[in-house]
């Protein structure tokens, strides 16, 4: 039995996909030259007894000098098929007796195959290339390699990892077993997404069955990466007495609280921390930080915490701010909001006065007598807080519509004390009629 490739004799397991011919030669005693035929027949088992032949046994006759044709070539053979065996049968003829030659079984391996893989992305349907966008969802596709004919048959399974090195991390799912179409080619994997920056890199893997005539194999593994998602951070300043949006300037003693809104892209629900910063000042980089920055945790729905309330707030300090910084995470990066700056205005002080006799240190009613000594008081009205700082001026007419007339001595400044009452003016007389 040859090789039909090498035209040498078969010794070992043959490749798939080999073709081969059998030959034979008769001997006999010293005579006449041998007549007659030779059957070949062909087996798909190795004892040429069980099994099929495969196809039509094959007559040849023997050439004149009684040598016998070789067999048709056979092939090409499967491994699926294997053990094959050639047996060959003379005839015999009017000088010599028939006889049949041993049984010649063959073998015949299994081919190798080589199973490549590209993933995709499943919003375009072009090959994953760089770093993927939040929220992406993608398939992967194999090719299974092999030699001419058969074509191959059997499983691929496609197995998605939590991981970039498809030996670590968590196995994403069920792996997806695929069987192969009739022309060989393989199934796509079903979609994987949509998918996030924590868990990123991912990987996929292909691993091909094998079947009768091929040996299995497995693909390179194939890491790819999803990039954290922008975010934005909105602000808003709240007067805590109505719980509105700040608008023009607050008065004096406000309360205030801010809010602050995550925006992002479509994706997982953020999580993280929100800072909120609150400055005497109106720009968030001067002045000074009041109390210290406040951390609030966002909620599980995306949805940020209040600020706590500030205030109330003087005017002397004003004007003020707030920011808000996002701290990002596995998913998305941190973002600040815009600077949001409001002012205080001063409150309204009201002030009254009563003119006091300075010998009893009751209140002035009706006409003084001649002679007689006097002196200012005054009070200031003002909001709840704080407590006015400052001075007053007395100025002392000798008129009585202090317009008009002279003004007596030098006005008396005196400064409020620290209560926020006001001391009394200095004694004028003895005054005349």
């Amino acid at each position: 039995m040859y090789d039909a490739s090498t035209n040498q004799p078969v010794s070992g397991q043959l490749p798939l996909n080999a073709t081969v011919y059998d030959t034979s030669s008769l001997t006999h005693p010293a005579g006449p030259t041998a007549t007659g035929t030779v059957t070949y027949t062909f087996y798909e088992s190795g004892t040429c007894t069980t099994g099929t032949v495969v196809g039509t046994p094959q007559v040849v006759t023997l050439n004149a000098d009684g040598t016998v044709p070789n067999s048709s070539d056979q092939g090409p053979l499967t491994a699926a098929d294997s053990p094959y065996a050639f047996e060959a049968v003379y005839s015999g003829d009017a000088n010599y007796l028939g006889g049949s030659s041993d049984c010649e079984p063959l073998a015949v391996g299994k081919g190798l195959t080589s199973i490549t893989t590209t993933v995709y992305d499943a919003s375009n349907n072009l090959q994953v290339t760089g770093t993927l966008p939040l929220d992406a969802t993608v398939y992967d596709t194999s090719t299974v390699s092999y030699s001419a004919s058969p074509v191959p048959t059997g499983t691929v399974t496609y197995t998605f990892f939590s991981s970039g090195d498809c030996t670590t991390g968590t196995v994403v799912g069920t792996p997806q077993v695929v069987t192969l179409n009739a022309d060989g080619t393989v199934p796509n994997s079903s979609n994987q997404g949509p998918l996030t920056a924590a868990d990123s890199p991912y990987a996929f893997m292909a691993v091909y069955s094998g079947d009768a005539n091929y040996n299995g194999g497995a693909s390179d593994c194939e890491p790819f990466s999803v990039g954290k998602g922008e975010s934005s951070l909105g602000t808003t300043v709240m007067d805590a007495s109505t719980n509105e949006p700040v608008i023009g300037q607050l008065p004096l003693d406000a309360t205030v609280y801010d809010t602050a809104a995550l925006t992002h892209a479509a994706g997982p629900t953020p999580t993280g921390t929100v800072t909120y910063t609150f400055f005497s000042s109106g720009d968030c980089t001067t002045g000074t930080v009041v109390g210290t920055p406040q951390v609030v945790t966002l909620n599980a729905d995306g949805t940020v915490p209040n600020s706590s309330d500030h205030g109330p707030l003087m005017a002397a300090d004003s004007p003020y701010a707030f920011m808000a910084t996002y701290s990002g995470d596995g998913n998305y990066f941190g973002a600040s909001s815009a600077c949001e700056p409001f002012s205080v205005a001063k409150g309204t002080a009201g002030i009254t006065t009563t003119v006091y006799d300075a010998s009893t240190s009751q209140p002035v009613s009706g006409q003084l007598p001649l002679n007689a000594t006097v002196y200012d008081t005054s009070s200031l009205t003002h909001p709840a807080s704080p407590v006015p700082t400052g001075t007053v001026t007395y100025t002392f007419f000798s008129s009585g519509d202090c317009t008009t007339g002279t003004v007596v001595g030098t006005p008396q400044v005196v400064t409020l004390n620290a209560d926020g009452t006001v001391p009394n003016s200095s004694d004028h007389g003895p005054l005349m009629a």
